[in-house]
């Protein structure tokens, strides 16, 4: 029997395979992020384009890029608000809906 306090733990195979996979590709697509702007100082969206010249930036720091690497790196970092959201909403969903069906012994229509 479990007293009052105690604090159930989840764990990755109780979590439907939709959320997983959002998980995955959120902290897969963030890794990426901070890899290229670890590696090429900076990202588009701390930079600024101007005059047909387009800059990332990091710390102060700014690098010269092309056109296509900045608006490549400006969608990537646009990206990542999007998955991290979406991982959050997606947690929120599971938390509030599908891990009480998974306490109660119910099966989910998730998985």
């Amino acid at each position: 029997m479990r007293s009052s306090n105690s604090v159930e733990v989840l764990r990755w195979r109780e979590i439907p395979v939709w959320l997983r996979v959002i998980v995955i590709v959120g902290i897969a697509n963030f890794a990426t992020f901070c890899g290229t702007d670890i590696y090429f100082g900076g990202s588009a969206l701390n930079g600024y384009h101007r005059d047909n010249q387009f800059y990332i930036a990091s710390h102060g720091r700014h690098t010269q890029v092309t056109e296509r690497f900045w608006t490549f790196n400006y969608v990537h970092g646009i990206s990542t608000y999007v998955t991290h959201f979406s991982m959050f909403v997606g947690l929120a969903v599971f938390l509030n809906t599908g891990r009480s069906k998974i306490r109660e012994g119910r099966p989910s229509i998730t998985g």
